[in-house]
């Protein structure tokens, strides 16, 4: 029960301490070493615990991920379109597109992390998505250097180019691995 001491006696030698809130979502692992001094006093600080997530929870917040980096993609799109157009560079709302969907990727993932997934096809799910995510970010910051820098030089030749090239080369790490989703699709909560 939270706030509420267990005493307990254990031999000499080192020992696994474990506590579960009562709703089951959260628990603490930590090793203890008892010695045969007298008393010892361990705190599980069962607040600071990530809850583990059922894995309608998990395939749900994996989703939303999911779309959230397929809309990265399109708003990279529209960026490379407009900014292929003739003096394009000069749309104010180029940046703006990129950075929402950037924005809108981050809350969803911040969402996602607070899940830990149970099994291990959905720590490979987990593991990827985080990884897609990580390559957003860089892509948004190749994208908006582009934009940047084209509107500074007044021309897309040149440095604007090659940053929009670099950017362009990582939008397949924004999609997940194929073995990713196979898993994912598989779920039938997602």
């Amino acid at each position: 029960k939270a706030n509420e001491i267990t005493r307990i006696q254990v031999p000499v030698g080192e020992h696994l301490l474990e506590a579960v809130s009562d709703d089951g979502k959260r628990s603490l692992q930590q090793v203890v070493k008892a010695s045969g001094s007298g008393t010892l006093v361990v705190q599980l600080a069962l607040s600071s615990a990530v809850a583990a997530s059922n894995p309608e929870e998990f395939d749900r917040s994996a989703g939303r991920v999911w779309a959230a980096l397929e809309d990265m993609l399109v708003a990279g799109q529209h960026v490379g379109k407009q900014l292929n157009k003739n003096f394009g560079f000069h749309d104010k709302t180029l940046t703006t597109t990129i950075y929402t969907a950037q924005q809108s990727l981050k809350r969803q993932m911040e969402e996602f992390k607070k899940s830990t997934p149970s099994d291990p096809s959905r720590q490979r799910i987990a593991t990827d998505l985080v990884r897609a995510g990580t390559e957003a970010d860089k892509y948004v910051d190749l994208m908006a250097q582009s934009i940047s820098a084209a509107q500074q030089s007044n021309s897309w030749y040149g440095q604007p180019l090659q940053l929009y090239g670099q950017a362009k080369a990582l939008e397949a790490a924004l999609v997940p691995a194929a073995p990713i989703v196979t898993e994912m699709k598989a779920s039938p909560r997602l």
